[in-house]
């Protein structure tokens, strides 16, 4: 279980990244030639931005949840970067070079967008 000090979303925020396709992969472990935990490598630089890469979007939240989504089509994502992006692009991007995150786990946090997170303040 990984711990989280950072600020988390609210259910309604939740919901909205749900509806944009976006999965919460805060503390999940990425495997790969450079295997890490997503967040791990988040800095209080890229709080509050995004980016995009090799087809994966992120956001990061002022509050220090990532949020990623594997780009399907055109969307205005403006809804959700002008709410949790206020200091723009430029965020690292998590699964953008080939590494991946376990489908189980994946498919546990669209079920439960906390599921392996301990929140602690």
């Amino acid at each position: 279980m990984t711990v989280f000090t950072g600020t988390p979303t609210d259910d309604a925020d939740r919901a909205h990244f749900k509806e944009y396709g976006f999965v919460h992969v805060t503390g999940l472990k990425v495997s790969g030639s450079t295997g890490y935990v997503v967040g791990e490598k988040l800095i209080p630089e890229h709080l509050g931005k995004y980016d995009y890469n090799n087809g994966v979007l992120v956001i990061n939240t002022m509050g220090g949840e990532v949020w990623l989504r594997v780009n399907h089509g055109v969307t205005n994502l403006r809804i959700l970067t002008d709410k949790f992006c206020p200091r723009g692009a430029g965020a690292f991007v998590p699964c953008s070079n080939g590494e991946q995150i376990s489908t189980r786990d994946i498919l546990q946090r669209i079920a439960d967008p906390s599921y392996g997170l301990k929140y602690e303040s």
